[in-house]
């Protein structure tokens, strides 16, 4: 293995736990319940692709004005953002696998100034040979296509390298491009199945990537 592939949003930096918890007490105010089931589907995806406004609507039967929602929905996630650092063992990682002189990537569905603004942020934009945004692919999660475009973008085959992912999407993603899958869920997606990874974890500071290497290299 000589590539690590990593999810942005809830595993590098967990944006997913507020964007919920803003949703959820959006709808709430409106007297109706979030639908996890539309939001499960939603992650790892391009926001565009799921308009929450267009689905609190339909669970209302009314016409909401969004403006009313956005502004009542921003400070609650901007005080939740606020609070969010990068991710337990993130910087680790990083470190263990420069280390070790391996390619370092991420795969997202968000959108280009928000991953880089965020890396940038955090001073870590630097250490990923390629970052993929929603922008550069025709295709994403659970399509292969962010993944696959990682790998080429570093040099790497697919079966030499790891994915990092949180989500179901995610994680099917990675699967179908021919990853070694760790799922290391955020708190808004710990309840989820993600049986399908190759290996599951609880965070990435409970996790060595030697250990994890010796692992996949069993498989």
């Amino acid at each position: 293995f000589s590539a690590v592939v990593f999810d942005f949003d809830g595993l590098i930096y967990d944006s997913e736990t507020p964007m919920l918890r803003a949703w959820q007490q959006a709808f709430e105010r409106y007297g109706v319940e979030f639908p996890l089931d539309r939001w499960i589907e939603s992650l790892g995806r391009p926001s565009y692709e799921f308009d929450f406004y267009d689905i609190l609507n339909e669970v209302t039967g009314r016409t909401i004005d969004r403006d009313e929602v956005r502004a009542f929905r921003k400070p609650i996630k901007e005080t939740l953002f606020a609070a969010e650092d990068l991710r337990p063992g993130i910087r680790t990682w990083l470190d263990e696998a420069e280390q070790r002189g391996m390619k370092l990537a991420v795969a997202s569905g968000s959108s280009d100034g928000w991953v880089n603004g965020h890396l940038e942020r955090f001073n870590i934009k630097d250490r990923f040979a390629a970052v993929i945004t929603r922008e550069m692919t025709e295709q994403h999660k659970p399509h292969p296509a962010p993944f696959l475009a990682a790998c080429e973008a570093v040099g790497v085959p697919p079966q030499q390298a790891i994915a990092l992912e949180d989500s179901p999407n995610g994680l099917r993603s990675a699967k179908v491009a021919g990853l070694f899958t760790i799922a290391i869920p955020c708190p808004a997606t710990s309840t989820l199945d993600l049986s399908m990874a190759d290996l599951q974890g609880e965070s990435l500071d409970r996790l060595r990537l030697v250990d994890v290497l010796s692992e996949a290299a069993n498989r």
